[in-house]
């Protein structure tokens, strides 16, 4: 038995656990509908042909993936086989994140082919600002913007600070930023801030809660104030993928998978 299909097995074992079934996949928050959705780096270690049927149970259909579960380079054979999958599973592929972009025309045009062939509505990037130059040109052309991610601290790694990020919007208009909660806390930024900060420009939220080292906690368990989170993207007008990110228990992928689930059930609460 190969390591994913036992790594299968142990995890769907652990969802069937779960009481996550019936998760709002959206909801209503002032006037704006904010639709749920996971980030499949939570459980990187499994391919996607695994991975779906655990989401599934876990009571999510839309997801967004990255790069070493579904390649922007893939063959169409395999994307095909991808797109059964997806559609056999009925999850829905809404954002991709990806650190494929180059200054390259031809590559960049590639990518967001790629985007159209499996439905997303946004790719996310912690990508320079070099980088993303055709990105920023052609995302209007494709009609799927590109979002800057941003990231702990750490050598080597992009829009960290309020600053870089403004910089990079400035340099390059048509882009915009996905809030990732927990690393904005870990940059010792105040994530309700950076919401209202970025504004409109927030296509994407991803939602953690961490203690005061910055390790994964369960949602409400940790140092955020998620309801201020929610609060502050209502009042930006926010009404695009709320998506939850846990990467807790990181040797021991039942184990995360549970809290996955818990989380689930906790988010679903939060959102009323």
């Amino acid at each position: 038995m190969n390591q994913n299909r036992r790594i299968f097995m142990q995890s769907l074992a652990a969802a069937g656990l779960l009481s996550a079934g019936g998760l709002r996949t959206e909801f209503a928050e002032a006037g704006t509908t904010i639709r749920l959705a996971l980030q499949t780096y939570s459980l990187k270690e499994l391919d996607l042909h695994y991975l779906l049927p655990i989401i599934a149970k876990l009571g999510f259909d839309r997801v967004e993936t990255f790069d070493r579960q579904l390649s922007v380079h893939s063959s169409q054979q395999d994307l095909a086989g991808a797109i059964a999958d997806l559609d056999t599973a009925g999850i829905d592929v809404t954002a991709f994140y990806t650190d494929e972009f180059e200054n390259d025309e031809l590559l960049t045009h590639a990518i967001f082919a790629f985007g159209m062939r499996i439905g997303i509505e946004l790719f996310t990037t912690g990508r320079e600002p070099g980088a993303l130059a055709w990105a920023n040109r052609l995302s209007s052309r494709y009609g799927i913007p590109v979002a800057l991610h941003n990231a702990s601290p750490g050598p080597g790694k992009h829009y960290v600070s309020l600053k870089e990020i403004d910089a990079t919007l400035t340099e390059l208009e048509s882009l915009r930023v996905c809030v990732d909660i927990g690393n904005f806390v870990r940059a010792g930024i105040d994530p309700i801030d950076a919401i209202h900060h970025f504004g409109s420009k927030v296509a994407e939220v991803h939602i953690k809660d961490v203690d005061a080292e910055g390790q994964h906690t369960l949602l409400g368990d940790g140092i955020i104030d998620l309801e201020g989170v929610l609060a502050a993207m209502a009042g930006v007008g926010f009404s695009g993928l709320l998506t939850l990110e846990y990467g807790g228990n990181p040797d021991d992928i039942t184990a995360r998978i549970s809290a996955i689930g818990e989380n689930a059930n906790r988010l679903r609460k939060l959102a009323g």
